[in-house]
């Protein structure tokens, strides 16, 4: 082997012993260079992904890779996948996730078996790996320039109702709705999707022929 590929393989996996190292020793994960990847080519899952990197960039100023696949074993990841879609190599460690067998059921693990983490968010439909996003957002420690995880950080859940909706008025009589530009509208909603709404209703009615100011 070349010399100059033994030493770019000697910085990798010295990178990746220091990221476990850190883990170990703080308690936390360190995500600012992980990628994340979604193996499956549906538009809710993409979408999840999306939103992650998104709402990770906004607030850290860090975009995360995104991919299809697994690139390398040395740089922790986060994956996005149903429990019957998880990657050959991460088959049994998502089968030990106990994902809750019902609707929008997920789970969130790390697998810390290889040279770099791998969180790892299971759903037992298309929806429960949203929803699995969701809830990584809201454990995440996100500021500028940092993206961390609790290194023992692990949920299984399911919704306990299946209807979760919220109401948009849309009329002048609600003072703001009408104001709002569809970047608005799209970030209320994936607030509310981040804390588990699955359902909009949206009115365009007045009330008794009024119309606001």
């Amino acid at each position: 082997m070349q010399p100059a590929r033994l030493l770019m393989l000697s910085l990798v996996v010295a990178l990746a012993n220091a990221a476990t190292t850190f883990a170990a020793e703080t308690g936390v994960i360190d995500l600012s260079r992980a990628v994340t990847i979604a193996p499956e080519d549906t538009a809710i899952i993409h979408t999840a992904q999306r939103m992650l990197v998104e709402e990770i960039e906004k607030r850290t100023n860090l975009t995360l890779t995104s991919a299809t696949e697994f690139a390398q074993d040395a740089q922790p990841a986060i994956l996005l996948c149903r429990v019957n879609k998880a990657p050959a190599g991460r088959r049994d460690f998502v089968a030990a996730m106990n994902v809750p067998d019902k609707p929008e059921g997920f789970a969130i693990s790390i697998d810390d078996s290889g040279n770099a983490p791998v969180v790892v968010l299971a759903g037992r439909d298309e929806r429960g790996v949203l929803f699995a996003a969701g809830r990584l957002l809201l454990r995440l420690t996100l500021k500028p320039g940092t993206v961390e995880l609790p290194a023992d950080f692990q949920v299984a859940t399911a919704p306990r109702y299946p209807h979760r909706g919220h109401q948009i008025g849309y009329r002048n009589l609600a003072h703001c709705y009408d104001a709002w530009t569809p970047e608005t509208y799209e970030q209320y909603m994936r607030d509310l999707a981040v804390f588990g709404a699955n359902a909009f209703e949206t009115t365009s009615f007045s009330i008794d022929g009024r119309d606001g100011p």
